[in-house]
């Protein structure tokens, strides 16, 4: 059975200990941490974080034997302002620097289209993760993108073509299903996980687990098992091909999350 954990803004904005206890009490011994958006005493931007008090929320946390398994920390490195752009480098490469005492293995982020086109986006992602990879591979920490449908990066093919091109074993990949998904298509829902576990393997360090239906032509998000994605076909390529990749359970209710939490135990 994969290791199964929650996205942490899911439960609430809470002191780092009482965060413990609620994911312990549903569950949930790993979480998806991104500070900023969970913890009250997260130091505001600017204002960085530092390494004392990332492993006080490591002990913090460990109190319930829950563990942090993906620092998310979600900065746009492909737009087009010069600017903005370091600034969101910095705030990458500073989540590196922290992940060993918050105790996670990895770092992940996303790759929105921000401004210019798609070849643009691409061209400035490839730059900067050129800059941050060897960050990563001295801090011996996963950094780790998310495709997503209309991103710079939007398609298993297309990051494989990336991890390719940049030859860094400290690049790697969070895989959402769900987010892969053209809600235009006829096709198999599962299609493109499906083709992401054939295309990536190994590089998948975290999936996130959620469900959809379509409704005016737009995704939704709808509680898991009640929606188009097949998870039971899913999990078990997925944990073969990337064995000792968490299953991260993100935008459910209570209620949802005990049902991802049933269905990836069983």
């Amino acid at each position: 059975m994969p290791a199964i954990g929650v996205r942490a803004h899911d439960l609430g904005s809470m002191g780092a200990e009482s965060l413990g206890r609620a994911a312990a009490a549903q569950g949930f011994a790993i979480l998806q941490l991104a500070p900023a958006k969970v913890l009250p005493d997260c130091p505001p931007l600017p204002e960085p974080m530092d390494a004392e008090w990332a492993a006080g929320v490591r002990r913090s946390l460990g109190l319930s034997g829950v563990r942090v398994a993906v620092l998310g920390c979600y900065v746009d490195v492909c737009g087009p302002d010069d600017e903005r752009r370091e600034l969101a480098v910095r705030r990458l490469s500073h989540n590196l620097s922290l992940a060993a005492a918050f105790g996670s293995p990895v770092v992940a982020t996303e790759t929105p289209l921000s401004g210019g086109d798609a070849r643009e986006c691409l061209g400035r992602l490839r730059e900067e993760l050129g800059r941050l990879l060897p960050e990563a591979e001295a801090a011996r920490v996963a950094l780790c993108v998310e495709p997503v449908m209309g991103h710079a990066v939007s398609t298993p093919r297309a990051m494989r073509d990336l991890a390719d091109e940049l030859a860094s074993p400290a690049l790697g990949v969070i895989l959402d299903p769900v987010n892969l998904v053209d809600p235009g298509s006829r096709a198999d829902p599962c299609g493109p996980a499906l083709e992401a576990v054939e295309i990536l393997g190994g590089l998948i360090k975290a999936v996130h687990v959620k469900d959809f239906v379509v409704e005016g032509g737009e995704k939704r998000v709808a509680r898991i098992g009640s929606g188009y994605m097949d998870w039971s076909r899913v999990v078990p390529l997925i944990a073969a091909a990337a064995p000792g990749a968490p299953f991260i359970i993100e935008d459910q209710d209570s209620e949802g999350r005990a049902a991802g939490l049933k269905l990836l135990s069983s």
